[in-house]
């Protein structure tokens, strides 16, 4: 019965025939105890992101390509100009379902990035410079947790992803690692300048619906889909955000570690 559920299971995320996910619904809800659970798919999230970020092209106050410097304590100093940042996607190799973390990876498609170093009583010298070409890199890679912010009327709320707020942060812009964290240093502080176009909604939960199904409360997870954090993997980075969700009359579940064994 157990190979059943899971089985079933992996049919919300992965793509697998319906039949797979009605298996799943006749063994029994695999809800862990939540009154509904509601997944989007990697696919999924990606094109909600890639339609926010065209609308943000045509904003007003949208980043234009990015100028600027930073220098180390070591006398290096990295200098950008036109870096302009191409669509986000969104992966999910870095999750767990007991978490709401998921990696964004960010191309850089234009612009001019060098390297210096400028020490004391030493001689200037440039040690890098790359320009992007738009198709093989270089790249952002952003750590993030998904959060749930608060809804407008008629809302619950809504999973967003706010690039501003990075847990962590790399780039394969330079290869030194203090270059790296300088790199990490100036694109919050640019990120920072302009919060509202970081944020992007991955979902709404809606309270216009049924009287007997009316979500009240959610929390948001991730889940990396079966094999998908191995790099070799031809799957790598497929996943799913996971919504548990408590309805109108239901109670508030405690997600408990040992207990998130949904399978994707």
């Amino acid at each position: 019965m157990d190979n059943e559920k899971n089985s079933g299971a992996q049919a919300i995320a992965s793509g697998h025939p319906k039949e797979e996910l009605l298996q799943l619904l006749n063994v029994k809800p695999s809800t862990l105890n939540w009154d509904a659970v509601v997944v989007y798919n990697r696919g999924r999230a990606n094109a909600l992101m890639m339609q926010q970020y065209i609308q943000k092209l045509t904003a007003e106050n949208y980043m234009r390509p990015i100028d600027g410097e930073i220098e180390s304590e070591e006398g290096s100093k990295l200098k950008f100009f036109g870096i302009q940042l191409g669509i986000p996607r969104l992966s999910f190799e870095n999750a767990s379902l007991t978490e709401s973390r998921a990696r964004v990876t960010l191309p850089i498609t234009a612009g001019l990035a060098i390297l210096k170093s400028e020490p004391v009583g030493g001689f200037k010298a440039i040690h890098s410079i790359m320009r992007p070409n738009g198709a093989a890199g270089p790249r952002l890679w952003l750590d993030v947790t998904l959060k749930d912010a608060p809804g407008g009327v008629d809302e619950v709320g809504k999973v967003t992803i706010d690039l501003s707020q990075m847990d962590d942060f790399d780039t394969d812009l330079f290869s030194d690692p203090v270059s790296v964290i300088n790199a990490r240093e100036f694109f919050k502080t640019e990120f920072a300048k302009h919060p509202e176009l970081q944020v992007y909604i991955l979902g709404t939960l809606s309270t216009q619906a049924d009287s007997s199904l009316k979500p009240k409360f959610f929390k948001v997870h991730t889940q990396a889909a079966p094999g998908a954090k191995i790099r070799s993997a031809p799957n790598y980075g497929d996943g799913a955000v996971v919504l548990f969700v408590t309805l109108e009359g239901g109670l508030t579940v405690v997600f408990q570690r040992k207990t998130a064994i949904l399978s994707i």
